[in-house]
């Protein structure tokens, strides 16, 4: 992701899980898998009808099911990587909003209505109960900021990679 590029590892929370693990299907274990060796070799592998071969399929050491990308569905895996970044988020806010009383930007990327209890309702909650906080939203789908964050709410509905750029451009200057 181009996120991790740009970012500490210590400073990125993937509530909603990351394209680049593999999780069990079922799951029957607490364990991601990283997808990138095994991505090249299906990108290698693949059959003139963009298909890949059924043998290349990655499955599961213990329960041979497939494995699948740690993305929030159905199947998604809350172990241990997830609860240790919940547990990190926690303490961030923690140091910075309660003992510090630092100012805070929370930034959506592109976050969709899917699933908004994750990531969407505890960013207007932040940013509701502290004054410190400031919400912007960033999304090409319609939408607007809450009402009841006033002008610590921001809805921009322009592509992601636009505004960062200007914003980037802005910061330069």
């Amino acid at each position: 992701m181009q996120i991790d590029r740009c970012f500490s590892s210590e400073a990125i929370r993937h509530f909603q899980g990351d394209f680049a693990y593999l999780q069990c299907r079922q799951p029957c274990h607490d364990e991601l898998i990283s997808n990138h060796e095994i991505v090249q070799k299906l990108h290698e592998n693949l059959l003139p009808d963009l298909n890949i071969p059924a043998d290349l399929i990655p499955r599961c050491d213990i329960c041979s099911w497939p494995l699948v990308p740690w993305i929030r569905d159905d199947t998604f895996l809350e172990g241990k990587k997830w609860r240790e970044e919940a547990d990190n988020h926690r303490r961030f806010l923690r140091r910075h909003l309660i003992e510090n009383e630092d100012r805070l930007l929370l930034l959506e990327l592109g976050v969709g209505e899917m699933t908004p209890a994750i990531i969407k309702l505890p960013f207007w909650e932040l940013a509701m109960k502290n004054e410190n906080v400031t919400y912007v939203c960033i999304n090409t789908e319609k939408g607007s900021a809450p009402l009841h964050l006033g002008n610590r709410g921001v809805y921009i509905n322009e592509d992601i990679a636009s505004v960062l750029t200007e914003t980037c451009l802005l910061i330069r200057r």
